[in-house]
């Protein structure tokens, strides 16, 4: 027998998961980016919703066109299996594959033709390129 979660409990768990990563992103930045120093896909989409929540929705837009996606997309990922009506199984995979085209496309312009950029590869600042050079594996 399932049971059944009440919206307030299901708001609040969603609400605590949101904080935790949250805070960990402000806290810590990047897990990829702190690692290799290249920025990954989503690079900004913090920093374009903080910047969403201060009303500033050029400098939202500035750090990652795609924002105002990112949740109904988490959330319907998250809960298609529970959901009363879903998409049909094509249609589903016609939304991932036209997000994860516009993600890519987006990625490349930002990463290579966007000026000034957004996001920037720092290969020094990464511990990747920290733990190469305290084996001697690359010259400091």
């Amino acid at each position: 027998m399932e049971k059944k979660i009440s919206f307030r409990r299901w708001l609040w768990v969603h609400l605590a998961l949101a904080g935790g990563l949250g805070a960990l992103l402000v806290l810590f930045g990047c897990p990829l980016y702190r690692f290799t120093g290249l920025p990954c896909p989503l690079c900004g989409m913090t920093r374009a919703w903080l910047a969403a929540l201060r009303l500033d929705f050029s400098a939202a837009f500035f750090f990652h066109p795609l924002f105002p996606l990112a949740p109904p997309a988490l959330l319907y990922a998250a809960h298609r299996e529970v959901l009363p009506r879903r998409l049909p199984p094509r249609a589903e995979r016609l939304c991932a594959a036209a997000l994860g085209t516009a993600l890519a496309a987006v990625y490349l312009y930002r990463l290579f033709w966007q000026q000034p950029s957004a996001i920037a590869p720092c290969w020094e600042s990464s511990l990747l390129a920290g733990l190469l050079s305290f084996v001697g594996a690359v010259p400091a």
